[in-house]
Order: structure tokens, then C-alpha cells, then sequence
């Protein structure tokens, strides 16, 4: 009896025992290639190692494979990436962008987006990409500092990272610094993701920190950025528009001239089904939230929740008009924001803070469906504002560079409308630092917009 038990157990072991024949029916699967920059001729020595570096990508791309970095610095012109490849600079690895405007071409990616016109030039450069991985944790260091990238158009310009059209792309674990223009670009692509990574832009006018420029399913997460010009941008060059866009747990430690989290300037097609959850903002010299719409972009389903800002110029600015010509505008929309759980202080200036639309030879374009829900804004004041000596309504908006100080000195302290349609209040509490401003903390204009405060 205990015999026959032992019989089909001694059958399965026989099936299951490792043979040489096993092993070849069932070989392991090989390793990731992996293309050692070094290896390709990359020296680390100060002298350009682009064309060492091309050669790395040209082998891995494609094939899955990994361009790897190890510690050292390396200097290089616009570099080329292509698909299914990870770009990996380990710990101790910077690529830092030669210095001499020749070793960046301007690139001509198929589209007819606006933007070109700013964005030729780049240290990584990909186009039409798909499933390509650019992460650290090393370094990517723009040279930004250089003298002869001090006064030039943003085209003459390279960016640290230019990616346009292509799907899947991820940005990770990663440090950019000092761009000599917009630090990391995409443009156009689809189901993109930023990353645990640091910007850091500080060399002159016009060094925005993360540039989103139409494109969809883009998500940004765990970004920390400090940019000379706006931080985390968003725009469209085109009317396909840019649409379902994420961005979370970031910071944004300052902008020393322009805005924290931006939509515009440039704002042609749709920007729908926007998302800003648990930001904090501080040292942004204008307005800690911007949206704006002159391009004839529909602005529609923004969500700005669980903010904190301090020392910005002000909290929120939101213009609503054409910057085009007089004779036949072509005015978008502005519709369905939502700030939500927003705390801050604006110490930086006394502004105030605009949301306004625009009257354009008769006709009344206006921002609708606008919910203030758990907010609370401090605002700075200013003591020369006195009883009798307040600022009258601003002029309308004529088609100037939009941002908050074009109207310095509005009639509310706190929170200006015009032209809104629309307001719900939900538990909104705004106060003055200590001074003496006689304007009023909330001042909509009467007889433009309609206001629901429950």
C-alpha cells in the first residue's frame, strides 16, 4: 500500500528535476542592453563628448536598452533621443550644454504650433517619440549663465529639454538647472509624466520652469521649481488645445519676475480638465495663479485645490480678452474655476487681486461659473490709499502684455471682479495685513456681474 502512494510521487519529481535539456526548452531572458557612454568614446575631460553620446542613443534606441552616465561631467551640444530607451545619469553624472550656440541646431518638428517661434533650440531634444525615460539622479546643467545667451530671443536659445509630440515619455528622479531658456518643454504629447524632479532656473529674464504646450493626459508630480520667469506653465500654440493635466505635490520656491502656476500667454486652443492639488508657493513676484485667455483659448475646468502661497505680488489674476486686432475679435472663455481649500499672503505688493473680462467695442465677454470654496487671502494694502483718496476702476483691457501690473493700483484691496458672471463664495474669509488702506476687500462692479453668496 505504501508502495503504490510513493509511485506517482516519484513520477512528478522526475518530471520537475533540472536537466541541461530543461534549461535550453527554457533559456532565462538576457539583460537589458545597456550603452555606456564611456564606452562609446565619451572622455568626461571638459572637451564636447556629443558625438560619443549620439552614439550611445543610435545603439540603444529601439531595443529598450539604457544610455548610462556614470559619475563624471560631460559636455555636450543638442543630443537626439529616439524611442523605447532610458537616457539614465547616475549619482555624480552632470551633462552640462557646451557653450556655443552652433552645437544647437533649430529643429523643425512637424507641426505648425505657435510656439516655434520660441522653441527651436535644445540640450535633449526628442521628437515624435514613444516609451523614452530621461531620469537621474544625476544632473542636466543648461549653462544658462552664459554671456552670449544673456540678451537674445528665446528661439536663439536652448532648452534643457524639448520634447514634441511622441507618447508615453517620462521625466524622473532628475535635476535641471540653470536652462538657458524654458527648462523642460513638451509640446503636443500624450500620457507624459514629470516626475521627483528639481528645476532650477536663476540666469536671466524668460527661464520658465516646466512649459506644458498643448498635448493630453500630461502629469506632473512631486516637482519642485524655482524659475527666474513663470514656474509651471501651461500654453497652447494650436486649436487642438491641451487638456486632462495633473499636477501634484509640488512646490514652487520662487519667480523672480512673473508667476507661480500660469496659464497663457499664449493660449490659442482649449485648456479643459486642469488639475493643481496640494501646491505650495513662495517668493513669486506677480500672481501665485494666473490664468489668462488673449488668444481666443476656452479655459474650461480648472481646479485649484489645497494651495498655499506667501510673499507674492498677489494671489490670483485671471483676464479674460484679445490681444489681437480691434476689428475682428476673437474672444475665448473662461469658465468653471474652482479654487478650493486656498490659503495664502500676498506681502509682496499691494495689488489686489483682478479677475476680469472685457467690454470690446460694445460687446461684454466674461469669466462665468467661478467658486471661491474654504479660501482664505491676506492681502498687503497700502497706506497712501486713505478715505477720498482711493483708485478708480482700471481702463479696459486693450490688448497689453497681460499680468497683474498693468492694473497696480485697483479700487479693492483684496479681490476685484469685472465682467464675471457668476460668483459663489463659500465660506471665503479675506483679510488686511495691519495699515491703514480704506479699499475694500471685495469689490465686484456692479451692474456687470452677478454674485451668489451663499
Amino acid at each position: 500500500m505504501k508502495m503504490t502512494q510513493l509511485i506517482p510521487i516519484l513520477f512528478a519529481v522526475g518530471a520537475c528535476a533540472t536537466t541541461e535539456s530543461n534549461l535550453n526548452r527554457f533559456p532565462s531572458q538576457s539583460p537589458p542592453l545597456t550603452c555606456n557612454v564611456k564606452d562609446f568614446g565619451a572622455l568626461a575631460n571638459g572637451q564636447p563628448d556629443t558625438e560619443a553620446i549620439q552614439k550611445a542613443v543610435d545603439a540603444c534606441k529601439d531595443k529598450g536598452g539604457q544610455v548610462y552616465f556614470p559619475p563624471g561631467t560631460y559636455t555636450s551640444g543638442t543630443i537626439r533621443l529616439g524611442s523605447n530607451m532610458t537616457f539614465h545619469l547616475d549619482t555624480g553624472a552632470t551633462l552640462v550644454g557646451v557653450r556655443d550656440s552652433s552645437a544647437y541646431p533649430s529643429q523643425n518638428p512637424p507641426t505648425n504650433n505657435s510656439q516655434l517661434l520660441n522653441c527651436r533650440r535644445a540640450l535633449l531634444y526628442a521628437e515624435s517619440t514613444d516609451n523614452l525615460v530621461i531620469e537621474g539622479p544625476g544632473v542636466i546643467d543648461g549653462s544658462g549663465d552664459f554671456k552670449e545667451w544673456q540678451d537674445v530671443k528665446e528661439a536663439q536659445r536652448p532648452m534643457a529639454i524639448f520634447a514634441v509630440q511622441g507618447s508615453g515619455l517620462r521625466i524622473q528622479n532628475i535635476q535641471v538647472k540653470n536652462a538657458a531658456m524654458w527648462a523642460v518643454v513638451l509640446m503636443e504629447t500624450e500620457g507624459s509624466k514629470v516626475s521627483s524632479i528639481e528645476v532650477s532656473s536663476l540666469n536671466g529674464n524668460t527661464r520658465d520652469g516646466i512649459d506644458i504646450v498643448d498635448g493630453s493626459n500630461v502629469k506632473i508630480d512631486h516637482a519642485t521649481v524655482h524659475s527666474e520667469d513663470d514656474s509651471i506653465c501651461l500654453k497652447s500654440g494650436m486649436a487642438s488645445g491641451l487638456q486632462h493635466v495633473w499636477v501634484t505635490n509640488s512646490q514652487i520656491t520662487g519667480s523672480s519676475v512673473a508667476n507661480g502656476l500660469k496659464f497663457g500667454t499664449a493660449s490659442t486652443g482649449v485648456l479643459k480638465d486642469i488639475h493643481f492639488e496640494n501646491i505650495n508657493i513662495a517668493h513669486v513676484a506677480q500672481a501665485a495663479m494666473a490664468l489668462e485667455s488673449v488668444d481666443g483659448s476656452q479655459i474650461d475646468g480648472v481646479t485649484f485645490k489645497n494651495i498655499q502661497y506667501s510673499d507674492t505680488g498677489t494671489g490670483i489674476f485671471m483676464i479674460l480678452g484679445w490681444r489681437g486686432t480691434q476689428t475682428n475679435p476673437k474672444v475665448g472663455s473662461i469658465s468653471n474655476i474652482n479654487f478650493q481649500e486656498v490659503t495664502g499672503v500676498s506681502s509682496k505688493e499691494s495689488w489686489g487681486s483682478a479677475l476680469s473680462g472685457s467690454e470690446i467695442q460694445g460687446v461684454v465677454y466674461s469669466p462665468k461659473n467661478i467658486t471661491f470654496q474654504n479660501v482664505q487671502m491676506k492681502f498687503k494694502g497700502n497706506d497712501q490709499f486713505s478715505q477720498g483718496h482711493l483708485p478708480p476702476s482700471p481702463p479696459e483691457y486693450q490688448g497689453q502684455y497681460p499680468d497683474p501690473r498693468m492694473w497696480p493700483d485697483l479700487p479693492s484691496e483684496g479681490l476685484y471682479f469685472r465682467h464675471v458672471n457668476n460668483i459663489v463664495f463659500k465660506n471665503l474669509k479675506l483679510e488686511r495685513i495691519p495699515g491703514k488702506d480704506a479699499r475694500p476687500v471685495l469689490l465686484p462692479e456692479t451692474g456687470k456681474s452677478q454674485f451668489d453668496a451663499p
